[in-house]
């Protein structure tokens, strides 16, 4: 199992904010984790650890656990996950696989999280749920691609 940084805290308006910083590098990366997972369970996922790990070999990543932080402040986050080759470009990222996620998040409602089939094969057999929303166009991406929203769920160590 790949041991994750320390979840730290910090106080807002709306309460204790859970947060995790973890890697280096050029590519800055800031998170919400969303209700289906908290940021102190993140690296107890196996399939998200890798990534997570993976991601720290060319970026900084931050993540924020405050499922309603966002909404006090009057903005609905809309999320979309896929995964894929990304391309480095100086101090920014490219490519296809940055394209199609970005395609999902505007395909995504006010606090909804959407993910592609791709990511939902990749978990399988984790403790996450998806409910199938279909087959969607994205603009810019040849063909239709199947999408899936993370149900909100509690979990336990």
């Amino acid at each position: 199992m790949i041991e994750g940084p320390h979840t730290h805290y910090a106080e807002s308006r709306s309460g204790r904010v859970a947060y995790r910083a973890a890697g280096s590098g050029p590519l800055d990366v800031l998170g919400v984790v969303h209700a289906f997972i908290p940021v102190d369970l993140m690296w107890d996922e196996p399939t998200l650890a890798s990534c997570l790990d993976r991601l720290s070999g060319f970026s900084r990543h931050i993540w924020f656990d405050q499922r309603n932080a966002v909404r006090t402040l009057g903005l609905d986050v809309r999320v979309g996950v896929h995964t894929g080759e990304v391309m480095l470009r100086g101090r920014d990222i490219g490519g296809i696989a940055v394209h199609i996620g970005q395609r999902i998040q505007a395909a995504a409602e006010p606090g909804e999280v959407l993910v592609s089939r791709t990511v939902v094969d990749l978990v399988a057999g984790s403790h996450l749920r998806f409910e199938d929303r279909g087959e969607q166009p994205l603009e810019g991406v040849p063909g239709l691609w199947r999408l899936f929203a993370a149900e909100d769920q509690p979990i336990g160590r």
